[in-house]
């Protein structure tokens, strides 16, 4: 990552831990945090980050404002079920806390099918006016976080939910499905792009978030080769318009995906928040210069006494956060509460000797 002129350093304060108010999580898997007399906005600290600046402090989830409007079909399909964009009927399982395409009647079971029954809606018959003001109002009522829009439904998982897994993952090899796949993913990719003009238009966001899951629990749905023919071209094309816009673009891909990282680097994203079962340190030490990951610390108990939060903090940070180390984000997930009060005053430490 090329390195522009550096924030300049200032030195911690305790008096920067003095909560001033509280950010509210963003969805059931999120935690909110308390926001502290920080030295300047925590949008600030993160746009260092993806500037290629060192950041005051290891910036963290809690420092975003993620928005996906429940006005928009598919992002109310996924978080309570119903009727995504296209009619495709979604049940909300408690269990994982979202919904899932209700299984055994595929939406389509050949994906030449696409052009005759997939209708593309016009995203800005959207109220996205009204929406704008109630989402603002809510996570970022003053703009002192960096503004995320988020497209919950990438191409594979499109695909999924339009013909179930099994037919999807055949269509992505099976000769005579593979150009009708690809047909469809340039036209989302289209149609992505609109709805990253209105969250510009509307929301004034400074990156974009996209989902694509590409692997299970231990390995990759598909080959490197697969991704790079497949699904890298469309994608690419949506993070470089989205860069042209002046965004930055991180990508959140489920599944144990760490053969897939040079996919991830040859679409162009920013960060990457892959999920825990990957060998996120080697990934840092192979990969840390050319993309910033995503990375968690160690989970504490949320009754556990406040120096295993400490400890927790003080060995993260000891592997990636140094004025000399590639930066990363510190992605925390369900915790102690402290933890984003105490990753934040270690790391100040750590990057402000």
């Amino acid at each position: 990552m090329e390195k522009i002129k550096d924030l300049d350093r200032i030195p911690f304060s305790e008096s920067e831990m003095t909560v001033k108010s509280y950010f509210p999580a963003f969805g059931p898997v999120a935690v909110g945090a308390s926001e502290l007399t920080t030295p300047i906005t925590p949008r600030e600290n993160f746009m260092a980050l993806q500037k290629g600046q060192t950041p005051l402090w290891v910036p963290m989830n809690a420092d975003q404002a993620i928005y996906h409007p429940s006005f928009l079909p598919d992002n109310s399909a996924r978080r309570q079920g119903g009727k995504d964009y296209y009619g495709v009927e979604w049940v909300y399982v408690p269990e994982a806390g979202g919904s899932m395409v209700r299984p055994g009647s595929p939406f389509m079971d050949d994906a030449n099918d696409w052009e005759k029954l997939v209708k593309f809606p016009d995203i800005r018959s959207f109220d996205w006016d009204a929406a704008n003001r109630e989402g603002k109002d809510r996570y970022n009522p003053d703009e002192t976080r960096a503004a995320s829009g988020t497209i919950l439904n990438g191409f594979f998982e499109r695909l999924i939910a339009f013909m179930d897994f099994q037919y999807a993952a055949v269509a992505m090899i099976d000769e005579e499905q593979k150009d009708a796949c690809k047909a469809l993913f340039w036209r989302l990719s289209d149609f992505y792009k609109t709805i990253v003009d209105c969250f510009i238009e509307y929301y004034h966001i400074d990156f974009l978030t996209f989902h694509d899951d590409w692997g299970s629990q231990r390995a990759p749905f598909f080959s490197l080769d697969t991704v790079e023919e497949m699904l890298v071209p469309p994608i690419k094309s949506l993070v470089d318009y989205a860069k042209a816009k002046g965004l930055y673009v991180d990508m959140h891909s489920c599944g144990k995906n760490d053969m897939l990282m040079q996919a991830y680097l040859d679409v162009g994203i920013d960060t990457w928040t892959g999920q825990t079962m990957c060998d996120k340190e080697t990934l840092y030490e192979r990969y840390g210069d050319r993309i910033t990951l995503g990375i968690e610390p160690e989970t504490v108990a949320e009754d556990a006494p406040l120096e295993e939060v400490y400890g927790a903090a003080e060995r993260f940070c000891d592997k990636y956060v140094g004025p000399d180390k590639a930066p990363v984000f510190c992605n925390i997930r369900k915790s102690h509460p402290k933890m984003r009060e105490v990753m934040y005053e270690v790391s100040r430490k750590r990057l402000n000797p």
